[in-house]
């Protein structure tokens, strides 16, 4: 059995409290579900600390910022139990992600894939296929950034770009040279078109495309698309001894 907590909403000795809760009914598997585990290093290391001195033998899943972190760290994540990353990249083209205030740099998920990596944590990376300004190109250049780092990239969750409701892009619709149809039916997403551009069937036709070609690609490499939690799970189901 799998256990969602949460690390930087309590503070440490209570989390711990609550993990060893879980722990005594023979519990030992977590997914943890904050925005990232790395938001604050220093609590990062001493939740790692703690779960160790306490002898919590834990195995656990977390989200993580693709941000410069200690190669200790890891070593250290790894040491309190964590076997695999998720993390967010959507797409290798920088210019994209400032324009939708994601400010990843590509050389620093390299080295948290490679450091992560050699600490013995698997790593799933999830890209968006479709984004607003993407094309042929973009999706090449997905390909390339996996194929460079494939070694180090255990899966990946491909996501169909969607327009929500509620959401900042949404609010800024037409920065991302967006119209939204207000006859959408679904409830959480609209469909749209492009301003001066491809209608929303157009559109769809073009995401389809995108994720064929990037679906083969992952197949050819034998690289799995799967949803980092079907992942986690299969990770536990491996690592169990047979009876």
């Amino acid at each position: 059995m799998v256990v969602r907590t949460t690390v930087f909403f309590v503070t440490i000795n209570n989390l711990i409290d609550e993990i060893k809760f879980y722990y005594k009914k023979g519990i030992k598997y977590l997914w943890i579900h904050d925005p990232s585990i790395n938001f604050n290093e220093d609590h990062l290391r001493k939740f790692c600390i703690t779960l160790i001195k306490n002898k919590l033998d834990c195995k656990w899943s977390a989200p993580l910022i693709p941000s410069l972190l200690r190669k200790s760290t890891f070593n250290l994540m790894s040491r309190a139990g964590c076997i695999h990353l998720r993390m967010g990249v959507e797409t290798v083209d920088e210019e994209i992600l400032k324009t939708f205030n994601k400010f990843v740099c590509l050389r620093s998920v390299e080295k948290v894939l490679k450091n992560s990596s050699k600490a013995n944590i698997k790593n799933t990376l999830s890209f968006m296929i479709g984004l607003p300004g993407e094309g042929v190109d973009e999706n090449f250049s997905k390909m390339r950034f996996i194929e460079k780092n494939i070694r180090y990239i255990n899966s990946v969750k491909l996501y169909i770009f969607q327009l929500r409701r509620n959401t900042k892009v949404l609010k800024m619709a037409d920065k991302f040279n967006l119209k939204p149809r207000e006859d959408s039916k679904d409830n959480r997403y609209l469909e749209y078109d492009e301003i001066h551009g491809l209608t929303w069937e157009k559109i769809q036709e073009k995401h389809q495309l995108l994720y064929g070609e990037m679906i083969s690609f992952l197949r050819e490499n034998k690289i799995p698309n799967i949803i980092p939690e079907k992942y986690f799970v299969k990770l536990i189901i491996n690592n169990t001894p047979k009876r």
